[in-house]
């Protein structure tokens, strides 16, 4: 956990990768402030893939003892209110970086629309990341109904 071997033959590394996901979420994400965003709401699912992360609802911890460099996927499903528009975000340590941002729109009836929100970022042992999201329209709830959050090396 605190070597970094690269270009090495014989020699096998663990891999530094996160992914967590859930499907059919209906815990709607609260929304106060219209256009500020907030944490997603939902239970995550950690998948077995993971190694050098630490997993719990809508975030990665990394445990890794070397600084790395790593790209960030938020891929989100948002729906539960008709015609809003929102946005997106990946959340480092509990701050919006705001690159992140992407922006979609429920359709008329409320069903969910997709979007991915990317970062790269430098994470040290103990940072970690999640997924926000931010109603642009209003202050209407949002429920977020699939989230698959993807963190590995680039």
């Amino acid at each position: 956990n605190e070597a970094l071997f690269v270009n090495n033959i014989g020699i096998d590394n663990s891999a530094n990768v996160s992914n967590y996901y859930m499907t059919g979420n209906a815990t709607a994400t609260v929304i106060v402030t219209q256009g500020v965003p907030v944490k997603i709401a939902g239970t995550t699912t950690s998948s077995p893939i993971t190694q050098r992360f630490t997993n719990t609802d809508n975030r990665a911890t990394y445990t890794g003892a070397v600084n790395r460099t790593f790209k960030v996927d938020a891929i989100a499903s948002v729906g539960g209110a008709a015609s809003r528009t929102f946005s997106v975000y990946v959340a480092v340590n509990g701050s919006v970086v705001t690159s992140s941002k992407a922006t979609g729109k429920t359709n008329s009836g409320g069903d969910p629309d997709q979007v991915i929100s990317s970062l790269i970022i430098s994470l040290s042992e103990n940072d970690y990341v999640e997924a926000w999201v931010a109603n642009v329209d209003n202050t209407t709830n949002l429920t977020v109904v699939d989230l698959n959050v993807l963190v590995g090396i680039i």
